[in-house]
């Protein structure tokens, strides 16, 4: 995919995992507008429980009209890409800050069985393995 440079440029202000005000923002479209455009597959996205994130790479991919991010080795890439900077076991708030959500949707995720984690029962803490978010992102991406 070759996107040209002043597309980068402008959407680099927006974070990796775009809420729906964002790309309202970005796009100057209402929500309902942007509902419509998700419901129709305009736009690929990753839907968390109640809440859909628009990864910046797909938002790209849709200023540029390029459609060969419908494909699930391309989105695994990005998914990748954008968790590289991180360990391979990762921290909830580190979950909550790369998906953009709070800690009550990643505890959810959590009780729901969605993703593979280590509980630390003297601490209390909990850790979740980085493939298994990655698996859960591809999983709930809307092609």
């Amino acid at each position: 995919m070759n996107i040209r440079q002043d597309v980068l440029e402008l959407t680099a202000v927006f974070p990796v995992m775009m809420k729906y005000s964002d790309v309202c923002e970005a796009l100057n479209i209402s929500d309902k507008y942007l509902y419509k455009m998700l419901k129709n597959k305009k736009i690929v996205y990753l839907n968390l429980i109640k809440r859909k994130r628009i990864p910046r790479a797909f938002f790209v991919a849709y200023l540029v009209d390029d459609d060969s991010i419908r494909n699930v080795r391309f989105i695994k890439k990005v998914y990748t890409y954008i968790l590289s900077i991180y360990p391979k076991i990762m921290t909830i708030n580190e979950v909550c800050q790369v998906l953009n959500i709070s800690k009550s949707t990643v505890k959810r995720m959590l009780a729901d069985g969605d993703l593979s984690s280590i509980h630390y029962h003297d601490t209390a803490k909990i850790q979740i393995y980085k493939d298994s978010l990655i698996h859960y992102m591809i999983e709930h991406t809307v092609k």
